[in-house]
């Protein structure tokens, strides 16, 4: 086969799949009109037509549509082999192009693969912010990104994340002078911000659980977006409730810009995996990726305990509702101090908070996770050292945690 007829066939193969002339020569970066007398040759070689041209759309015939079933896998095989031999350059090279949302981009996607590009020059990487269920076989794309839910059971999935939970939130300057809603479909009775999925075309039900059953509430309100950041956004200037993930809105919970509410409604959900069919040949660069993005449930399990945040939370209510007043700059400390301190001090401050407040305590601690801490050196030298804590250090332990947690308490 001369290779102008091979040429000729890539052109019909990428115009068929993108089922237009403006993405595929931008693919190979020459003019639509160059493209379209390739293909006008190629039919009259031929000697039928292959694709169905009007102003605003193409489509193959039907000799188009079996010359791409017949061709395509083909050219793809070949595709693969091509990058198959990249196994033996020194250094991993290839593209590899992912489909996924902004928000699994910007949590999931690109803090693991910052390090991984500068490791690896070689490897070109290709990510598409798309809120669509795209069939990534016919798009041409390597890997997508689905909740582990939505995955179809013939596509190899790899877990990215752990377990995620939306909130709803709300700006002071929003609720202030409305009724706080107690139950999820209170929000029928409030402006809320809207998700359209751009799949169905449709607004995004809020999805909640009471006891085990699923509610989806249909919210109203002034605005309504398609990328959940610009959500986000609207709910910080006061435009009505935003259902968003906990990830991108605990910052602003943080700082008092935002307050959760009906958190004891929203359900956990199965985190992000990394999906990509199952005849796929990878080539180094695609595996070497998915081991990168891989989210390893073992190496989470055997890092030692920390307070968990529902555990501050559950405690924080229970000072609610006993009418138990602290500033939001105090139990934004509170929640960071469990979560970031370590599993002693947090047990202790939250246990000491308890006692004082007469609130059920948290669950016991394995003090065998924490039997020695580690103390800065003294003398020579700037080494650290293992030491078991002495009456000593556990009375001036006692007077810094007092210290703490007055700080702490209105």
């Amino acid at each position: 086969m001369e290779r102008q007829n091979i040429n000729d066939l890539m052109v019909f193969l990428v115009v068929a799949r993108e089922r237009s002339f403006t993405k595929a020569a931008a693919k190979f970066g020459v003019s639509q009109s160059a493209l379209s007398h390739t293909l006008r040759q190629l039919e009259q070689r031929l000697g039928v037509r292959l694709l169905t041209r009007t102003t605003r759309s193409v489509s193959p015939t039907e000799a188009g549509e079996r010359m791409l079933q017949s061709i395509g896998p083909l050219f793809d095989e070949i595709g693969s082999a091509l990058d198959g031999l990249n196994i033996l350059r020194d250094q991993p090279a290839g593209t590899v192009r992912l489909t996924a949302g902004d928000y699994q981009i910007q949590c999931y996607i690109w803090p693991k693969l910052r390090t991984f590009l500068q490791k690896y020059p070689d490897i070109r990487l290709e990510l598409d912010v798309n809120y669509g269920l795209q069939d990534i076989v016919s798009e041409g794309y390597d890997a997508g990104v689905r909740f582990g839910e939505q995955i179809a059971k013939d596509m190899i999935s790899v877990r990215i994340g752990p377990d995620v939970r939306f909130a709803v939130v709300a700006a002071e300057s929003y609720f202030a002078s409305r009724d706080i809603p107690r139950h999820p479909k209170d929000l029928m009775q409030h402006r809320c911000i809207n998700l359209r999925l751009p799949t169905y075309g449709g607004l995004y039900a809020w999805e909640f659980e009471e006891n085990g059953r699923e509610i989806k509430v249909r919210v109203d309100g002034q605005l309504v977006f398609n990328t959940i950041y610009n959500v986000l956004e609207a709910a910080l200037d006061g435009f009505g409730f935003a259902y968003v993930p906990e990830d991108i809105a605990k910052l602003h919970l943080g700082t008092g810009r935002l307050h959760r509410f009906l958190e004891d409604f929203s359900p956990y959900w199965e985190g992000f995996h990394l999906y990509y069919p199952s005849r796929r040949q990878s080539s180094p660069a695609f595996s070497l990726l998915v081991n990168a993005l891989r989210y390893s449930t073992r190496a989470a399990a055997t890092t030692p305990w920390r307070a968990t945040s529902g555990t501050v939370a559950r405690l924080l209510r229970e000072m609610k509702r006993k009418g138990i007043r602290f500033r939001q700059r105090n139990a934004s400390a509170i929640r960071w101090q469990a979560h970031r301190s370590p599993v002693a001090t947090a047990a202790a401050d939250i246990g000491w908070l308890a006692r004082r407040r007469s609130i059920p305590s948290p669950p016991s601690v394995d003090r065998s996770r924490v039997r020695s801490v580690r103390l800065p050196a003294r003398g020579h030298g700037s080494a650290s050292r293992e030491a078991k804590p002495g009456p000593c250090h556990r009375r001036r332990h006692r007077r810094s945690l007092r210290d703490r947690q007055s700080a702490v308490l209105k």
